[in-house]
């Protein structure tokens, strides 16, 4: 009889253990996440500047105007400079000039209007234009002016001036 209780006793031992719930574990882990923005810019220009027909000896400026937009990341200081475009000097020293063949035509750009800040690259042509990027586009208009009383012949004049953003 002492086996049998013996055996009885084992057998219900195996069978509370065997039925016993098993803990589960929990472990964890960490993660590091990062990533990194670089300041970045990106320009278009609205087009050139169109001043249409200008007259010999007009007595009044012909004016135009035209943009650049700047697109630069948030809080990314820049500026936008313009260089005295191909013909600088050609017939008038430190002045932009508009050309046709030998003959030139005196024109400036300026900052926002036609009275404002010449606009070059902090030389005799002006200063430069400067923001804080926010992300967005930002329009800034580009001001041009030929000189009023100027002699000129029938024909196309041209320049053309690289604006440049400097981040």
């Amino acid at each position: 009889m002492k086996t049998s209780n013996t055996l009885r006793l084992l057998t219900a031992l195996a069978l509370t253990v065997g039925f016993t719930t098993a803990q589960a574990a929990t472990l964890t882990a960490t993660l590091n996440n990062t990533t990194t923005v670089s300041s970045s810019c990106a320009m278009a220009s609205g087009g050139g500047l169109a001043f249409g027909a200008y007259t010999s000896n007009q007595l009044t400026p012909l004016n135009a105007t035209t943009t650049v937009t700047a697109n630069c990341s948030l809080s990314t200081p820049y500026s936008i400079s313009m260089d005295g475009g191909l013909h600088t000097g050609t017939a008038f020293p430190n002045v932009r000039a508009l050309t046709s063949g030998a003959l030139a035509l005196a024109y400036f750009i300026r900052m926002d209007s036609q009275v404002g800040t010449l606009w070059g690259n902090n030389d005799v042509h002006g200063g430069v234009k400067s923001g804080t990027g926010t992300g967005v586009d930002q329009a800034y208009t580009v001001a041009g002016s030929i000189s009023a009383s100027q002699p000129a012949s029938s024909g196309t004049y041209t320049d053309t001036v690289v604006a440049t953003i400097t981040y």
